[in-house]
């Protein structure tokens, strides 16, 4: 497999805390890399850095041999949160297709046939086919996030990188998003932040465990060393909530 993204020696701070420190990670073609690890521990930051979202403090980040920041268009993203203006009028159908606009060679333009088709094909396999029309404002929690999920993926783009994309979502939902994601990857190389260690180990090939220093392991297994290391006590169950984690024995 080619290698597409090189991570060396990578420090990011906010201020003068660091949230990261000597990250190294090489990512190749097609790989499916969950993310794992406690809140604040730097899974977002990281994802931000490789965008080119972020300055970074020292070390480099390459995409195909080139820095972030000249490399956007490779990505499709979706975020933890949206800061967006649900006032905004705009309807279910047009958020996903401002995914295309990175096809379009100027603001003077129409949408395609073709972009059409790809949203609403999206918009069916995510069950919101019925709510194309609507204002986005008017959809739950969870539709919001399958909305931005599809866009992501209307960017066609080489790379998704996804940050709690299921967040929110009921299981029967979470089971088919990541469905869609393995199918999607013989085509595309995914990195995906998540707590849900019960249900990645069926899809993933690599796990990384990241709280400010990086823990990687080259397979899809989850190993109690991993999380230990990177949770710093015995992991029981990650969950979603106001606790970050849930712990066995001395905490």
């Amino acid at each position: 497999m080619n290698k597409i993204i090189e991570i060396k020696n990578l420090y990011v701070a906010y201020d003068d805390n660091l949230v990261l420190e000597n990250i190294n990670l090489d990512i190749y073609e097609k790989d499916f890399i969950a993310i794992l690890g406690p809140n604040g521990g730097g899974k977002s930051t990281l994802l931000k850095a490789l965008l080119g979202l972020l300055q970074i403090k020292t070390g480099s980040i390459k995409i195909y041999g080139k820095r972030p920041n000249e490399s956007r268009n490779l990505f499709g993203y979706v975020p933890q949160e949206n800061k967006f203006d649900w006032q905004f009028p705009i309807s279910v159908i047009d958020v996903i297709l401002s995914g295309r606009l990175k096809f379009k060679k100027n603001f003077n333009f129409f949408y395609s046939k073709n972009d059409f088709e790809i949203a609403e094909e999206l918009l069916k396999k995510f069950g919101l086919l019925d709510w194309k029309n609507k204002h986005i404002s008017e959809l739950s929690g969870g539709q919001k996030k399958r909305v931005f999920i599809c866009r992501a993926l209307a960017t066609e783009s080489d790379i998704l990188l996804l940050d709690e994309p299921t967040a929110e979502l009921d299981a029967h939902i979470e089971n088919c998003i990541y469905d869609f994601l393995k199918e999607l990857n013989s085509k595309k190389t995914i990195i995906l932040v998540t707590h849900d260690i019960g249900i990645i180990s069926g899809y993933v090939s690599k796990v990384c465990c990241l709280n400010k220093k990086l823990f990687y392991h080259h397979s899809g297994k989850i190993t109690g060393e991993m999380l230990q290391n990177a949770y710093h006590c015995p992991v029981d169950l990650i969950a979603h909530g106001n606790l970050p984690h849930r712990v066995l024995g001395d905490h």
